[in-house]
């Protein structure tokens, strides 16, 4: 320890002078490979002399975000004894005393590390190379200083963690493993259809191989260890490996993984938390070690703080996806509260989603829904949870890519959708520091929406992530002020915005639909009357996922987590109510298509009944001229009748005494003639009579001349009150004057 400026170091030791150095000059000297934000903290801290770092502790440097090595090589500067160096001032700016504890919390430190691990013959611990050179430069003390002495559970895990990551070595196992079983390993396609074609997934595939929860690795681990002593030998260990389909090792293999994740030199016996590693590292190596010419994955991952967000992050790569798999995110800064890291799969990848199942130990019954994709629901696996989400959305313009629809505002194209299916699942209490999230097509969209889906391709899945991102990268983000459980919610409530952004879509379609259908009226289009019934139809598609998304949210009410009242009950309820007023909007949505369906069934009945009647007419007047016709030439037929009779007597003299006048040929004709002449005259007459313009109207009332005829007063009084007497039409031309009384009073 540093005291009143003097400092205690080996004489054997060839160190520079720590009196004359800096903090900082500090951290580059023994911890030159550090997370350049310690410098930082540095200066945050008030840290700016040797003597400032030599008086921290263990758990101090580690808030300042010193690796366990590096903790070590200060520490043990600090506490090691020889001759005494004189301190020498160093310029340091204004400021009031450091603080002795830069933070409260002791929190375990996963990082991956490189250096492989070396075994302790006199404490038999195995650690990581650069801690053992530490180690060894100094002798242990005890009594007071034995505090600063590594923590056997920090070795431990640090030292398991270490193990975890050497992705090479798990890889270079399952290959040796399978080439000396002269198996060869089935390629990710093939792995694809054993999944997607396999009648019970989750029996057959999932729960059998990938199945890596806490509780079935316990049952299975409790299933190995026969004598029950809670830990299990090298012959056990073989055993348990196989019932998870892992090629057979042999017994040097199954030695150089005791000898890897064993605390103890003396023994060759294993216990839970090293069981589960190492069957998680195998499973993964299984997936993920593959050959060459495997196609290219992707996946997206983000970590962020209260005050900082990193770059998100995409991994392609098969180096990229072992790292990421096999390794550990980085610590927590001592200065933020909590961490969060959203993994993102933008589309389906089957074996991407088993090698989460396996580094997150997803439950089979959830990862079966995100493949059934299972309609909207939440529901809660121990502490975690999991939501399925079947999202509606409308098809616009975003980022240069535009589909043949219109913007959802003006209503004047028919709505166009296409649909998606999200799971969500989420650490729970009280961690609440992982999110995943898996996205692809709905798939049963295309049946269930009448009319069709879109067939354009639209990144509406980017533009969610984008904006979820836009909202963590804001500088005043309240989505990073709280932890996974609030991103969980904000993908809720976008798609609670989606399916309400639909329903608007088809307010203002409908509502200019109803417009033209009033303006328009019999000149409607055919394909128009189609529209209005699909859209019928798929307002009942709407309706049921908003009342699963109800549901859904009614089960997170119910949950005594985000009942509780620091939890998230107010805007699930914010939620809920926009939901229930899209409900009520598509109820008098499909109400109002009903209605015009029936109105433009009417319209169309009227447009028959004006086309029949027009017929009729034309018919009527066709039958009045043959009429007409009949009527003139009737009396002259009688007349040509009586006279073309060839009655005679028995000398052969006509009986018909006009036969034997001199001119009675040419007086029948003039007879006929005048006739004909006379007729027409008449019938001229009539038809200007029953077609004279209708009198004058004083004061809104008919003035019915008393000369005229009923037949004539009946239709006058027809075209005074045509529109309150159209259905009489028929019956008012025919004259019947009973009727016509009745209308007249009515009208008047």
């Amino acid at each position: 320890r540093f005291l009143s400026g003097r400092h205690m170091m080996p004489a054997s030791e060839k160190m520079p002078e720590l009196a004359s150095m800096s903090a900082e000059e500090i951290i580059k000297q023994f911890a030159p490979d550090c997370d350049p934000t310690v410098f930082g903290r540095l200066s945050r801290e008030g840290l700016y002399t040797a003597a400032d770092i030599l008086q921290l502790d263990k758990q101090d440097l580690q808030c300042l975000g010193l690796n366990m090595a590096e903790r070590n090589r200060i520490i043990n500067i600090s506490v090691g004894g020889g001759a005494v160096v004189q301190s020498s001032p160093v310029s340091v700016p204004s400021q009031p005393p450091p603080p002795q504890r830069i933070c409260s919390v002791d929190e375990p430190v996963r990082i991956a590390s490189n250096d492989g691990p070396i075994r302790i013959a006199s404490s038999g611990l195995v650690v990581s190379r650069s801690l053992v050179t530490s180690l060894f430069q100094r002798q242990i003390s005890s009594g007071p200083r034995a505090a600063s002495q590594p923590d056997p559970e920090d070795v431990s895990q640090q030292r398991l963690d270490d193990v975890e990551g050497m992705a090479d070595f798990w890889c270079g196992l399952v290959r040796n493993a399978e080439n000396a079983e002269g198996r060869r390993r089935p390629s990710s396609a093939e792995l694809q259809d054993q999944v997607v074609s396999g009648l019970d997934v989750r029996e057959t595939v999932l729960e059998m191989l990938f199945d890596l929860t806490p509780e079935h690795v316990k049952e299975v681990y409790n299933g190995i260890d026969r004598d029950a002593d809670g830990i299990i030998t090298q012959t056990e260990l073989g055993k348990g490996l196989q019932q998870y389909k892992l090629p057979q090792f042999n017994e040097s293999d199954l030695a150089r993984i005791l000898t890897l994740v064993t605390d103890n030199s003396q023994s060759t016996l294993m216990r839970l938390p090293q069981f589960e590693a190492v069957l998680s590292r195998l499973k993964l190596a299984q997936l993920l070690c593959t050959e060459q010419g495997e196609r290219a994955r992707q996946l997206t991952y983000v970590d962020y703080t209260m005050s900082n967000v990193a770059p998100p992050r995409t991994i392609g790569a098969e180096i990229e996806f072992r790292d990421f798999f096999f390794g550990h995110r980085p610590p927590k800064p001592s200065s933020e509260p909590f961490s969060v890291r959203w993994v993102h799969l933008p589309a389906l990848d089957h074996l991407v989603l088993l090698a989460l199942t396996v580094k997150y130990s997803l439950p089979p019954l959830s990862v079966e829904d995100v493949l059934e994709q299972t309609p909207t629901k939440v529901e809660r696996t121990g502490s975690n949870y999991f939501v399925a989400i079947e999202q509606l959305f409308l098809n616009e313009e975003d980022d240069g890519v535009a589909c043949a629809v219109a913007k959802p505002t003006e209503g004047t194209k028919p709505i166009s959708v296409q649909g998606r299916h999200v799971g969500i699942f989420c650490a729970g209490p009280p961690h609440l520091d992982t999110l995943i999230s898996v996205v692809q097509p709905d798939a049963s969209l295309e049946s269930d929406w009448p009319g069709g889906v879109s067939k354009c391709v639209v990144s509406v899945a980017d533009r969610w992530e984008k904006k979820l991102r836009k909202r963590l990268e804001s500088p005043l983000s309240r989505l990073r002020e709280r932890r996974a459980d609030y991103l969980m919610y904000q993908m809720i409530d976008l798609s609670a915005d989606e399916l309400l952004g639909v329903n608007r879509a088809f307010v203002k379609r409908l509502s200019h639909l109803e417009v033209e259908l009033r303006r328009r009226k019999s000149e409607l289009l055919p394909e128009w009357d189609e529209e209005v019934l699909n859209a019928q139809l798929q307002l009942a598609v709407l309706k049921r996922r908003v009342t699963g998304l109800q549901r859904a949210l009614r089960n997170l009410l119910s949950d005594s987590y985000f009942n509780s009242p620091g939890g998230l009950s107010a805007y699930l309820h914010d939620v809920m109510d926009h939901l229930n007023e899209a409900l009520d909007d598509a109820g008098q949505l499909s109400e109002k298509c009903k209605a015009m369906l029936d109105m433009q069934e009417r319209l169309t009945e009227r447009e028959q009944e004006r086309v029949q009647q027009t017929m009729a007419d034309r018919l009527n007047r066709t039958l009045f001229v043959l009429t007409v016709a009949t009527t003139v030439f009737a009396p002259v037929q009688f007349v040509a009748g009586v006279y073309g009779m060839n009655f005679t007597t028995l000398d052969g003299t006509p009986t018909v005494p006009e036969l034997l006048w001199r001119h009675g040929y040419s007086a029948f004709w003039g007879v006929v003639l005048g006739y004909l002449l006379v007729s027409t005259a008449f019938a001229i007459w009539l038809y200007r009579r029953l077609h004279k313009p209708l009198p004058e109207y004083e004061a809104g009332k008919a003035v019915v001349p008393k000369t005229l005829r009923p037949a004539i007063a009946s239709r006058f009084m027809f075209a005074r009150c045509s529109p309150c007497c159209a259905c009489c039409r028929h019956r008012l031309g025919g004259g019947r004057r009973e009727h016509f009384s009745r209308v007249t009073a009515s009208c008047a």
